[in-house]
């Protein structure tokens, strides 16, 4: 189908009807982006007009016809993100405590949620020209900035010196580690912040407010030069103003705890607001007069591809905390420091097969496709996974520095790494299964509902005494492996719900003479769910359990491209 895009203004008497859609629409109410973009850029092409490159209207999805990849600079932009989780992690390692660990949760969302703008915008509307790769620079030089500036607050409690906030105590009995972690046990009221930290807090608000201000500006451009999507823009441009609005308090904060009450109020309202506008969105898209609106949508492979190396990324850190110099005679060879720098490796693995086969089964609708609600949940999860990722990154490291493991920086791995379980088990819920019920060894709600029992017992295991570093990452990677093994195995043997469709023999093929009788071919194989049937051509490969262990495909479909006779020996693998 003709990518389709929505920008015309004039609106011609005839009517003529779309061939992909049956719909009856104006000639030039759709344009395709290519003649839009060539007709109408500015400077040679540097600069290029606002596009949706997918958008839903009247129950119908409009998008481009070839997948898109990930551009040069969106990579560029997830490397930015990457250099400031490696700050925040050095800030999350400073003290196992749990207002450490919310100090460092209220602090991460910022950098996300402009990160996330980012991402909205180059999968909605991206047209890699001069201004989106200006926007990406700004955006990165500010979060730079928010990222040294919020690193260097600190916060003081009432009878306790600053050096406690900045270096990471040990402690060898238990009773005292389980204090030094429930920090607050103390009076959070009387938490104060130096005069130096508070212009901190005040510079970093800047930077995020400005950010913040772009993507603004950006929203009330495309609203202005996008009638058809004005107001799906306008609704975006709302929620994104009034968490902001919000964060202006911060700049009249005399405490610690009114700092954090803003920092929560906010980040509830941008969280809260992504509800509120699927909502809106939903109630528009089912109304009467659904032909009237039009809605940017996502592309969901390019959602999928994005997200998933971003985890890639976030995951790398622990890889950066557990990788070593033999510089002492004592660890040379396979033991002491390598043996725990290895199980953090296994453990990283781990955590990367269960996040890749999240959904465990073997063909599924991906959240973001299944529904409005449990699009935005699957979109939103992935920041305390990332964050958690990033405490369990911190607490690894202090791990292998040490063959001894303080009972406050167990309870830091232990919330982070159970965090981390419960968002993948949430996730595997979110994607609906397109599996023949009563397939595989183990049902697959046993299956995700490990991932969250294991997620409690991680939490809780803190309360058994350890102070081997070796034995603590070992129980957590044994932990991973059975879950790994339980859900590999008890897939085995599911299929996906096809429901075949046959068209009888075609007219060439009964007169050919190799023709038997009796031939049929098979139509378009469609999964099941329920009442809902889904296409195979409708789903990526990930959804098809192509990029599964034991994948149904091996190779995709072949075809013959003529080459230049130069290119023959230059494409040869070898």
């Amino acid at each position: 189908m003709q990518f389709l895009i929505a920008h015309g203004r004039s609106r011609p008497a005839s009517k003529m009807v779309d061939d992909d859609t049956g719909l009856s629409r104006d000639p030039t109410q759709f344009e395709s982006t290519e003649h839009q973009v060539r007709g109408k850029s500015w400077l040679g092409g540097l600069i290029k007009p606002p596009v949706i490159r997918q958008f839903l209207h009247s129950g119908h999805l409009y998008k481009e016809e070839e997948e898109r990849g990930l551009s040069h600079f969106e990579l560029f932009a997830d490397l930015v993100f990457v250099a400031i989780v490696r700050i925040f992690g050095e800030v999350a390692a400073e003290e196992a405590t749990v207002s450490n660990a919310i100090k460092f949760m209220l602090m991460f969302w910022p950098p996300w949620s402009i990160w996330a703008d980012m991402r909205s915008y180059l999968n909605v509307s991206g047209t890699d020209d001069a201004i989106q790769r200006v926007y990406i620079l700004l955006s990165s030089v500010l979060l730079i900035g928010y990222t040294a500036q919020g690193a260097s607050i600190h916060v003081y409690f009432p009878g306790h010196g600053a050096e406690e906030t900045t270096t990471t105590t040990t402690t060898t009995e238990t009773e005292d580690g389980h204090a030094k972690f429930f920090l607050f046990s103390r009076d959070l009221e009387g938490a104060t912040i130096s005069e130096e930290g508070y212009r901190a807090l005040h510079a970093a608000t800047g930077f995020f407010l400005v950010a913040k201000a772009l993507r603004l500006l950006q929203l009330l451009l495309y609203a202005f030069a996008l009638p058809r999507f004005r107001s799906a823009h306008l609704v975006q441009a709302l929620f994104t103003l009034i968490p902001c609005l919000v964060f202006l308090r911060l700049f009249f904060v005399d405490s610690a705890a009114d700092a954090m009450a803003v920092f929560v109020v906010g980040v509830l309202l941008e969280v809260v607001g992504k509800f509120l506008a699927g909502i809106l969105v939903h109630m528009g898209a089912t109304r009467r007069n659904q032909h009237k609106f039009f809605i940017p949508a996502l592309e969901i492979g390019h959602v999928i591809e994005k997200t998933t190396a971003f985890f890639v990324l976030v995951s790398g850190e622990i890889l950066m905390a557990v990788a070593y110099i033999a510089e002492d005679q004592e660890e040379i060879g396979p033991h002491g420091e390598y043996a725990r720098s290895s199980l953090g490796v296994i453990l990283t693995f781990l955590l990367c097969w269960v996040y890749f086969d999240a959904d465990s089964c073997k063909v599924f609708v991906h959240a973001i496709r299944r529904h409005w609600f449990s699009s935005i949940a699957w979109t939103q999860l992935h920041l305390p996974l990332c964050a958690s990722m990033v405490i369990v990154a911190a607490s690894v490291h202090e791990m292998i520095q040490s063959n001894t493991i303080d009972q406050g920086l167990r309870w830091y791995f232990a919330v982070g790494m159970s965090i981390a379980m419960i968002c993948l088990g949430i996730m595997g819920f979110l994607h609906n299964s397109l599996d023949r019920p009563g397939t595989g060894i183990i049902p697959r709600w046993v299956r995700l509902g490990l991932r969250i029992v294991l997620g409690v017992l991680f939490a809780l295991f803190p309360l058994f005494n350890n102070d081997s570093s070796v034995l603590e990452l070992g129980v957590y990677c044994a932990g991973l492996g059975a879950l790994v093994i339980v859900e590999t195995v008890g897939k085995i043997g599911t299929t996906g719900n096809v429901v075949e469709h046959h068209l009888p023999a075609s007219k060439d093929a009964v007169n050919s003479p190799y023709f038997r009788g009796g031939a049929e071919t098979l139509a378009e194989v469609e999964y099941s769910s329920g009442h809902k049937t889904f296409r195979r051509d409708e789903l990526t490969a990930y959804e098809k359990g192509e990029e599964d262990v034991g994948g149904d495909e091996s190779v995709g479909l072949m075809k013959t491209v003529v080459i230049r006779r130069g290119q023959r020996t230059g494409l040869a693998a070898f």
